[in-house]
């Protein structure tokens, strides 16, 4: 039990205590904001090392501050003389190969994690760097290499823990058809995080690799009783549609658009990327395959990762591939 401490002896209580606090707090946050804007310090850097000359730390530093004011160019530029100046040093490798990576750079960003590789003796950091090559062989669809490097990420860190890491891993695969295997590193990632995205991923997962049974009865667990049950009658109708139960594969399809419709505000300018996805899928399986494709591209156009759409994506990007 949380003991709350008696209010006649909390400052709180006080009137000119609570003012002595509140411009006490004012202040700090103000003096706060001047020195952390980020465009302030990248200016004091800068006549830092006009007048000290480049460091790779400050270098790596300013670099930061580009990034935060989504100045890539910058970065990149202040990043790449650091590791000129120390070409022994893995953080400047490491923070230039994810800058290439964030400005769409795929070539120098492959090139720099090679250069990483050869320095990194950590088992963090060398999984670190597998896990963003991964990420690269992913966008060049090259599935059994981006498949390889998650395996060497996972050896060389097993007790990561890392969330982003499974679910990244598991998009490979499945991209690679090894739904069996996405399956077995699902359930190892819930188990091992008790994390409920991987547990669904988990379960979408059972019915990806055919196994039916514990799928189902893993959506049974899930149904009863709440209130927004949409997802789960898609995993059951998916489910249904298996087991050639087309009737009560559509009635379940129908509840769940039912529901996402009521759920969507058309006119937000933020949608809910999850609720979009699912409708999407829906809307596919119900055999509306226009309507399934412009909630596949409202939702990439506001931010879906590629993990939360891919089912999608395999049936829209087939021409594009």
């Amino acid at each position: 039990m949380i003991m709350m401490s008696s209010p006649t002896k909390s400052c709180w209580s006080h009137p000119r205590r609570v003012l002595g606090a509140v411009v006490c707090f004012v202040l700090m946050a103000s003096g706060a904001v001047a020195h952390h804007d980020p465009a302030t310090e990248a200016a004091s850097l800068t006549a830092e090392i006009k007048q000290n000359g480049p460091e790779v730390k400050t270098l790596l530093e300013r670099a930061r501050l580009w990034r935060v004011l989504r100045k890539l160019d910058l970065a990149i530029a202040d990043l790449t003389q650091a590791a000129e100046l120390d070409p022994s040093s893995l953080p400047a490798r490491q923070a230039l190969a994810q800058a290439y990576y964030v400005d769409g750079q795929l070539k120098p960003a492959f090139a720099t994690i090679e250069q990483a590789l050869d320095l990194a003796e950590a088992a963090d950091d060398r999984a670190t760097l597998h896990m963003m090559r991964a990420s690269i062989h992913l966008a060049w669809k090259d599935y059994e290499k981006a498949a390889a490097d998650c395996g060497a990420a996972f050896k060389a860190l097993p007790e990561h823990r890392r969330i982003e890491w499974y679910l990244r891993r598991a998009h490979v695969q499945r991209m690679a058809g090894r739904f069996l295997d996405c399956e077995k590193g699902l359930r190892a990632g819930h188990v091992a995080t008790g994390s409920a995205v991987l547990y669904t991923q988990w379960v979408d997962a059972l019915i990806d690799a055919k196994l039916y049974e514990e799928a189902g009865r893993e959506v049974e667990r899930q149904l009863p009783g709440l209130r927004f049950a949409a997802s789960w009658k898609i995993r059951r109708a998916r489910i249904f549609q298996a087991e050639d139960r087309d009737a009560e594969a559509e009635t379940e399809l129908k509840e769940a658009l039912e529901e996402l419709n009521g759920r969507i505000r058309p006119e937000a300018a933020y949608p809910d990327i999850t609720l979009l996805v699912d409708r999407g899928l829906t809307h596919f399986l119900l055999g509306d395959r226009d309507a399934a494709k412009a909630d596949y591209e409202r939702a990439k156009k506001a931010g879906a990762l590629g993990w939360m759409h891919w089912r999608l994506a395999q049936i829209f990007e087939k021409k594009a591939s």
